[in-house]
C-alpha cells in the first residue's frame, strides 16, 4: 500500500507538472501570437525594401562595398527574423489538429529522405531507423512532420558532424512509442526542466521554440513527450501517442 501511495504521488506531481506547462504555454502563445502579427506587417516592408535594394545595387560597380555588405546584412538578418515570426506564428496556432490515419514509419522516413537531399542531415554521420511496417497512428501528418524535423535538427546540431541519430517506433497495448535518440553532448541537469519553455535556448542563434512547439503539438494530440539526457553522451526523446 505504502509503495502505491508513493506511486500514485509522483504520478500526481507529474500530471500537476504536465497541467503547469500546458498553461504557461498557453499564455505565452496568447502574447506570442499578438506580437508576432504586429511585427508582421512592417518586416515585409524591411524585407521587400531590402530585395529591391540588393537587386538595384547588385551589378553597380560604382556602389561602394560597404554599402553592398550592409545591405546584405540587412537581408539576411531580416529573413532571420521572419523565420522567427513564423516560428512564434506556428507556436500560437489554436487549430487543432486534422486527424488522419497515419502510417508513423513512412512519414519518418519521409522527414528523414526530404533532410538529407535538403544538407540538413549532414551533420549527422549516419541514422538508423528501427521499427516493424504498419504502425498507424491517428494524427495530423503536417504537425508531426513538424515535430520531426526539429528533434531531427536538434540532434544534427548537437552531434556537430560526428555522431548518430536512432528511431525505435514500438507499440505498447494501445499506444504507439517513438524514441529520437542522439549521441550528441547531452543536457544538463539543470536545463532539463526548461527545455520545452518557450524562448528558452542554448544556442547562440537558437528562437528557444522549437522545442515548445514540439510539445504543443504532442500534446494537441493527447500524447506525451520525455527527455532523458547524459552530459557528453547524448540525448533521447520518447513520444508516446494513442493508437
Amino acid at each position: 500500500m505504502q509503495h502505491n501511495l508513493v506511486e500514485r504521488e509522483k504520478e500526481l506531481i507529474k500530471k500537476n507538472e504536465e497541467l503547469l506547462q500546458g498553461r504557461k504555454l498557453a499564455s505565452i502563445g496568447t502574447l506570442a501570437s499578438g506580437v508576432a502579427h504586429e511585427l508582421n506587417n512592417p518586416l515585409n516592408n524591411i524585407y521587400l525594401a531590402a530585395q529591391i535594394l540588393s537587386k538595384e545595387i547588385g551589378d553597380q560597380d560604382t556602389c561602394p562595398p560597404i554599402v553592398k555588405e550592409t545591405v546584405k546584412d540587412i537581408f539576411s538578418q531580416t529573413l532571420r527574423v521572419k523565420r522567427i515570426v513564423t516560428d512564434l506564428l506556428e507556436f500560437s496556432r489554436e487549430k487543432e489538429p486534422e486527424l488522419k490515419t497515419v502510417d508513423i514509419k513512412n512519414l519518418i522516413n519521409s522527414v528523414l529522405t526530404r533532410m538529407e537531399i535538403s544538407g540538413e542531415l549532414s551533420g549527422a554521420k549516419k541514422f538508423n531507423l528501427r521499427a516493424a511496417d504498419d504502425i498507424r497512428v491517428l494524427a495530423d501528418s503536417h504537425l508531426l512532420e513538424q515535430v520531426f524535423v526539429n528533434l531531427f535538427s536538434n540532434a544534427v546540431d548537437a552531434m556537430e558532424g560526428k555522431g548518430f541519430i536512432d528511431i525505435e517506433i514500438n507499440t505498447r497495448n494501445d499506444s504507439v512509442r517513438i524514441k529520437v535518440s542522439d549521441t550528441g553532448k547531452g543536457i544538463s541537469a539543470e536545463n532539463i526542466p526548461r527545455i520545452f519553455d518557450p524562448f528558452f535556448t542554448t544556442k547562440e542563434k537558437g528562437t528557444g521554440l522549437g522545442l515548445a512547439i514540439v510539445f504543443s503539438i504532442i500534446e494537441k494530440h493527447k500524447g506525451k513527450i520525455e527527455v532523458d539526457s547524459e552530459p557528453h553522451k547524448g540525448t533521447t526523446f520518447t513520444i508516446t501517442l494513442p493508437r
